[in-house]
């Protein structure tokens, strides 16, 4: 399983959300959360929030920054590093300019070309900033809960029961080939979505 995105400067959680969702899930979370709500700190999201501040254990500061309650730390890092990319395509930076990016990196033509698919992905993602986002969190954990991906909830509960056990490199590997063949129907519907938009 890859678990390595060196070097990938925001596509590799971009690809992790949206093609692959291959998310390494370091160490344990614990079951209680903190949420800061401008100057008050509580056990529950703020409801006037629309992105919400949770406390990371492993940084020490509130650098969780998730839309949706439910996301766990993974999903919400790899949210707001698509955010990125869609925030570019949003502001209008041509598609050619940021597949020129993509070329320009020092990758593998897979990676390139993983990147390039996400791209085209990501820029047919249509609403405010906050309803993309969104999406993308729910698309991420829906992913991880498909696939067998324990969540951040998971891990903790797991870890105090000593229930949680990693998954083994052969079921990563017949998971990984089916995650491809998913991603590669995503990017044909994406396509074939924007050649119908390009029509109108």
């Amino acid at each position: 399983m890859r678990k390595s995105n060196a070097g990938l400067r925001g596509g590799g959680l971009l690809r992790a959300v949206l093609a692959t969702a291959l998310l390494a899930v370091a160490g344990t979370a614990s079951a209680g959360e903190l949420f800061k709500c401008g100057k008050t700190f509580q056990d529950r999201p703020c409801e006037s929030a629309d992105v919400q501040q949770r406390f990371s254990r492993t940084q020490g500061t509130f650098a969780i920054q998730q839309v949706n309650p439910t996301t766990d730390r993974d999903c919400a890092k790899a949210a707001a590093e698509a955010m990125t990319w869609w925030e570019r395509l949003a502001r209008g930076e041509s598609m050619d300019q940021l597949q020129g990016e993509i070329q320009a990196q020092k990758i593998s033509r897979y990676d390139k070309s993983m990147l390039r698919d996400t791209l085209t992905i990501v820029g047919s993602y249509r609403g405010t900033p906050t309803e993309v986002r969104s999406q993308f969190e729910v698309q991420c954990m829906a992913y991880k809960r498909k696939h067998g991906y324990p969540t951040e909830r998971e891990l903790a509960g797991g870890a105090a029961s000593g229930s949680y056990t990693p998954r083994s490199p052969a079921s990563d590997a017949a998971t990984r080939r089916a995650e491809i063949a998913a991603q590669r129907a995503a990017v044909a519907r994406a396509r074939a979505e924007a050649a119908r938009d390009r029509l109108r």
